[in-house]
């Protein structure tokens, strides 16, 4: 089966599910969903306090299990260090 229409069927809490459950599995980040926004806070900051070298094998596991390629500007851009802002790069990704 041809993955490019695997990934026009995505929808965004499947690519959100797919981003939390590498946090859990790779990193042994629990994000609780049901408390506030879990969707905005920073990778790097205290509650989940993901370092550098971190950040890069997530970038690589993300690029690898969608087949998309990151960008400087999604790089540069704040969200992309958020849950739900790089749901939304991803999610755009494999829209447009």
């Amino acid at each position: 089966m041809d993955s490019t229409i695997i990934n026009w069927t995505l929808d965004k809490q499947q690519i959100r599910t797919g981003i939390e459950e590498i946090l859990s599995d790779k990193f042994n980040i629990y994000l609780d969903t049901k408390v506030g926004d879990a969707g905005a806070l920073n990778f790097f900051g205290r509650k989940i306090n993901l370092n550098v070298r971190d950040m890069l094998y997530l970038f690589y596991m993300l690029e690898q299990k969608w087949g998309v390629n990151f960008d400087d500007s999604d790089v540069d851009d704040n969200s992309f260090y958020s849950l739900g802002g790089i749901t939304d790069i991803i999610y755009e990704k494999l829209n447009h």
